[in-house]
């Protein structure tokens, strides 16, 4: 039987520095069928990670800038399986956009927001359905910012599974690119120095 994985964290204080010891950022095993991590830092310094468990994506938060890390919950963007993860973008002023594959019925792709001004993710929303009801899409593999302030993200095509799916002339998966568009605010903000390594490891409970 194989051991749980769980998310862990080290500081770097300063640049060329060493890092600090790994910490155990919660209980909360990570998986069991896909085991990875996706973060990002927010406008005030906060890490922010995201990570698989049990067909729903966790999110966990730092309360302050290197401080103890919030109780990790269902972030609501749900992909549906082999659809990737979350896919992260930050706007000119800050703000984070966190952009999945939905599995809802009326949507291929969701997205969520932090706002610069704010340390609460706004709710979920959706970036349409495309017209083919048999297709969805995957996270997005690009984004990128036009020179109006709008983001074009480039996504997979996903195909569901043929019922021959054995044969070698079908293909579990089409792909294609997709491109949507969101408002986005022209503003830039400066980067943090400290370094922060995030990993996820399997060890005992």
């Amino acid at each position: 039987m194989s051991l749980p994985w769980f998310l862990w964290h080290r500081t770097q204080d300063e640049p060329g520095g060493d890092y600090g010891d790994w910490q155990r950022v919660s209980a909360v095993p990570i998986g069991p069928k896909i085991s990875y991590v996706t973060a990002a830092e927010s406008s005030d310094g906060r890490l922010e990670a995201f990570f698989p468990h049990y067909g729903v994506f966790c999110h966990t938060a730092q309360r302050t800038p290197d401080g103890d890390w919030s109780a990790p919950e269902d972030f609501g963007l749900n992909p549906s399986p082999y659809h990737g993860g979350v896919t992260f973008f930050r706007e000119h002023d800050g703000s984070l956009d966190a952009f999945a594959s939905s599995s809802r019925a009326d949507s291929s792709m969701d997205v969520r927001s932090l706002r610069a001004s704010s340390d609460t993710w706004g709710p979920v929303r959706s970036l349409g359905k495309v017209p083919d009801p048999n297709v969805g899409l995957s996270s997005p593999d690009t984004v990128t910012e036009l020179p109006d302030g709008l983001a074009r993200l480039g996504g997979r095509r996903v195909e569901p599974r043929p019922l021959l799916a054995h044969h070698p002339a079908h293909s579990p998966r089409g792909m294609g690119t997709l491109a949507v568009a969101s408002c986005l605010t022209p503003e830039r903000t400066a980067q943090k120095k400290t370094a922060r390594a995030m990993a996820a490891t399997a060890s005992e409970s």
